[in-house]
């Protein structure tokens, strides 16, 4: 499916700079500009602080180019701060917490944010330094600095998209795996991190009451796959059977002008709270009704074609006391099976079948 586009990123990064945040609700693009600049701010500040600090103390004479030894000091403190932050994220602070969460942090993702996060601090450091020097005694090593700034802020561009992925999800919290607190047993972490890893397509049949967070894990597991750059998109129940009735331009307008593009051109689907749960006795559909809505006259033949080439998580919840469990399970899979899925990319999580 078609990725996100130039056009598509330069409209995102319009919203993100103008206006105001008194009217308006955050995005996560805006906060990773927010936070990059802070980082390039914090490496350009700390060489002046360190410049002055040496100016009291007269550590460095001027025919050293203290300016230079500023950069290289701030960098070098900035550097340090950050392997602490990552030791103690990854080895530290799990042996610290009062209870083992299921997931574990992914290393290499947070190695990769960090070293673009580090980057972004020399930028400013080395900025420090260059605003000291006047352009026309520029020499190699100043514009070799600045062809490495400008690779940066491609690597800097490419977590910008990551960001766009995740807020076109609109997802109604931000949550990562790692953070999922709630029991699950181990074989089924295993099977869920299998499904993240997995690049195959998937139906997957989420049950489980409130207790086992099993709306938080939809979430999450949504918030993989878009950080991957995928298509995602997270909808309620009833809103996907009324997205069902609606065309192209309708589904656009769903979300204004904040919406890139529609749940039918999607590469991941997450629809939840299919049951009431709890103590509600009624259940929101039965599987056979929701083919009939999902295969209607007019956009039938599109809606049944675009979540037979997506990975759909499909939160149907807790099962009330008064349904045979065995026998509703049947019937999802069935929908399923004549909604035209093969039987091998059904699976099943039952959150409630550890107790």
């Amino acid at each position: 499916m078609k990725k996100i586009t130039v056009k598509e990123i330069l409209k995102q990064l319009k919203l993100d700079i103008i206006g105001k945040d008194a009217f308006r609700g955050v995005t996560f693009s805006y906060s990773y500009l927010c936070n990059q600049f802070g980082h390039f701010s914090l490496g350009f500040f700390l060489g002046i602080i360190v410049l002055r600090f040496n100016n009291w103390m007269g550590w460095v004479s001027d025919e050293t180019d203290p300016e230079a030894v500023a950069a290289l000091i701030s960098g070098s403190i900035v550097l340090l701060f950050e392997i602490f932050n990552y030791t103690y994220s990854i080895y530290i602070k799990p042996k610290r917490e009062s209870k083992d969460l299921p997931f574990k942090k992914d290393s290499n993702n947070l190695l990769r944010d960090l070293t673009v996060d580090l980057f972004f601090f020399w930028i400013g450091a080395v900025t420090f330094h260059l605003s000291f020097t006047p352009f026309y005694y520029w020499g190699e090593r100043e514009l070799l600095i600045l062809i490495g700034g400008a690779i940066i802020l491609i690597l800097g561009k490419s977590w910008y998209v990551r960001k766009i992925y995740q807020q076109q999800a609109f997802f109604p919290f931000s949550l990562r795996l790692a953070q999922i607190e709630g029991p699950i047993e181990p074989d089924q972490v295993s099977k869920i991190q299998n499904l993240v890893d997995s690049e195959k397509q998937f139906h997957l049949l989420l049950y489980g009451d409130e207790k086992h967070e099993n709306n938080e894990l939809a979430v999450a597991l949504g918030n993989e796959f878009a950080i991957k750059k995928n298509k995602v998109q997270y909808t309620s129940f009833l809103s996907f059977l009324r997205m069902c009735y609606e065309d192209h331009d309708e589904l656009l307008d769903y979300h204004g002008s904040r919406g890139f593009w529609t749940w039918r051109e999607n590469e991941y689907l997450v629809i939840d709270h299919m049951l009431s749960g709890g103590k509600v006795r009624a259940i929101a559909y039965e599987p056979s009704q929701l083919l009939s809505e999902i295969c209607n006259a007019q956009f039938g033949k599109k809606n049944r074609n675009s979540l037979l080439n997506q990975t759909v998580i499909w939160v149907v919840g807790d099962i009330p006391d008064h349904i045979n469990k065995a026998d509703y399970k049947l019937k999802w899979r069935t929908f399923l099976q004549e909604l035209g899925l093969e039987d091998g990319k059904i699976k099943e999580i039952d959150l409630d079948d550890g107790e």
